[in-house]
């Protein structure tokens, strides 16, 4: 992918207005010692506000309208982020998915089943989908439990390949991952043979009850027209899509009122569960403008390092060419130096965000969390990156000066950046619960 303003451009029919909790400079709220009479955390109270206590972490799987699904928008790095952090911290037993995608990369898709089969000995996982379509069901068949809305679909899972030539045809690996993805949905207890239906075109699937249970096959019944509540629910001609209606009815998925996770506890038999915190949502916003500056950083380095380096001769100094050649050059490096300032920054919020804490309300509005000096240390540590955030957007833009580039560019990254670091900001200064509460 090359620098180009119209992948940035794609980022404006999404932002979303940062809330204004500080008005102070990342700068300033550094430097500023806590003094812990005023500080917004405190651990009295914790162990009873904890004990008996059911967590669950709300991760978001959300389509963004020019940024689209699964490997842009809804991220690896946001999913493996999420189930690592959950799986590190043993009072969590619970992840609920929130799902609205029409899709997106296959092997993105792959990757983050892998990381929550890797922590499926420590955690239920549970998703709530309005729309799981494609790379979609990678997720879906992960998870232990599914719920969907009354307007949710699930399936259309066909893979492509593009030929040289423009035409498009179905992949030839179909089967094989296919079959792999049938073992993963059988090893959650879900029927196995939806999964050939939604990917391979020739796949069917049939559904009878037999002796009162339902069947679910690839294959019809010996006698069709003898079969209890026989339906051919997908032909060879089709790729099965599921209504939420059809999932409810053989049994995949239980209904549920509205994307919502907190209403999963009640489906489950844990009333009184609790969210942990935030995580999963600002790692979300994380990840998506990580995923678009790190690609970004990435092509401009090659870019950079590729250029031929010229010895100026008396001839070429006063050369129009070379002079324009050179500061392009000079434009790349410090827009390479500033892409790497801000993807350093953004890899590295996940690990010291002040809403990895599980926190609680307290009195006065304070937060209370296990641990009060780590979460000032993570929170010292996630405005020292906000600071270096400005620092490379400020870079960035200069660099796009220099080579006469559209700013309004680096207002859409900025855009988002500014999003991060108001939360980032909000928190360090009012506390979890006080940043919180002032969204609702």
């Amino acid at each position: 992918m090359k620098f180009c303003m119209t992948l940035l451009a794609l980022l404006a029919a999404s932002l979303v207005a940062a809330p204004t909790i500080s008005a102070k400079p990342a700068q300033e709220l550094t430097k500023q010692a806590p003094d812990p009479a005023l500080s917004p955390v405190t651990d009295e109270g914790y162990d009873d506000l904890s004990a008996g206590k059911t967590f669950y972490l709300d991760v978001p799987m959300i389509d963004v309208d020019g940024l689209g699904g699964i490997g842009d928008a809804i991220t690896a790095e946001s999913i493996i982020n999420s189930v690592r952090f959950a799986g590190l911290h043993p009072e969590i037993n619970h992840i609920v998915f929130r799902m609205d995608t029409g899709g997106g990369k296959v092997f993105h898709a792959d990757a983050m089943a892998r990381v929550i089969e890797q922590y499926h000995d420590k955690m239920e996982y549970h998703i709530v989908i309005e729309d799981a379509i494609s790379a979609g069901i990678w997720t879906v068949f992960s998870c232990d439990n599914i719920f969907m809305t009354e307007r949710g679909s699930i399936g259309g899972a066909v893979m492509y390949i593009t030929h040289p030539d423009g035409s498009v045809q179905e992949s030839p690996h179909i089967p094989i991952v296919a079959a792999q993805l049938q073992q993963l949905a059988e090893r959650n207890g879900h029927p196995g043979a939806l999964v050939p239906a939604m990917m391979h075109m020739p796949a069917e699937l049939h559904y009878w009850k037999e002796n009162g249970r339902s069947v679910l096959s690839n294959t019809p019944p010996r006698n069709p027209r003898s079969a209890d509540g026989y339906d051919a629910m997908d032909r060879r001609d089709e790729v099965l899509t599921l209504t939420s209606q059809q999932a409810i009815a053989i049994g995949l998925a239980k209904p549920i009122d509205r994307l919502d996770a907190g209403l999963v506890g009640e489906k489950i038999g844990v009333p009184d569960w609790t969210r942990a915190n935030h995580y999963g949502q600002v790692i979300d916003e994380i990840a998506q403008i990580y995923n678009i500056t790190m690609p970004l950083y990435d092509e401009k380095f090659i870019e950079k390092i590729n250029t031929p380096f010229v010895r100026p001769t008396r001839e070429l100094r006063n050369n129009p060419d070379f002079i324009a050649f050179q500061e392009e050059r000079r434009s790349l490096e410090k827009m390479v130096v500033a892409l790497e300032q801000i993807t350093d920054a953004l890899n590295r919020l996940p690990d010291c965000h002040p809403e990895r804490h599980i926190w609680f309300e307290g009195p006065g509005g304070k937060t209370v969390v296990a641990d009060p000096e780590q979460w000032r240390a993570d929170a010292a540590e996630a405005m020292a990156l906000c600071a270096q955030l400005d620092k490379g957007m400020r870079d960035f833009r200069t660099a796009l000066r220099m080579g006469n580039k559209d700013l309004s560019n680096a207002d859409d990254i900025n855009a988002y950046l500014e999003r991060i670091k108001a939360k980032v900001q909000g928190i360090a200064r009012l506390g979890n619960a006080g940043y919180w509460a002032a969204q609702q």
